[in-house]
């Protein structure tokens, strides 16, 4: 994935977890303000709109707003989202939901 800036704090993104299976339209969270964006055919980012986030089945809107909730926090706290083990717990169960069986 080329590096990309977060459409809300322009911090420049060098990777993502699951980065590899990434594809135009597939969702992230950024780690450091968790802006809630979409990969576009040239694999910026672009911030995900309310029309947008209002038609995701409400598994994944769940799953996007926890790693949201869990990336803000360790912001909030001044730890780095890497080493916040809810916030990396988040991002997999966003990303990784067969992993989760029955989890919200």
């Amino acid at each position: 994935m080329p590096p990309a800036q977060c459409p809300d704090c322009w911090t420049t993104l060098t990777g993502a977890t699951g980065a590899s299976q990434a594809r135009p339209g597939s969702l992230s969270v950024c780690v450091y303000c968790g802006c809630l964006m979409k990969f576009m055919p040239d694999y910026s980012l672009e911030r995900l709109s309310k029309a947008e986030f209002a038609a995701l089945p409400q598994d994944i809107r769940e799953r996007l707003l926890e790693a949201q909730r869990a990336f803000r926090a360790a912001r909030d706290s001044k730890t780095h989202p890497t080493k916040d083990k809810a916030a990396t717990k988040a991002l997999a169960r966003l990303l990784y939901p067969r992993l989760f069986p029955g989890s919200k």
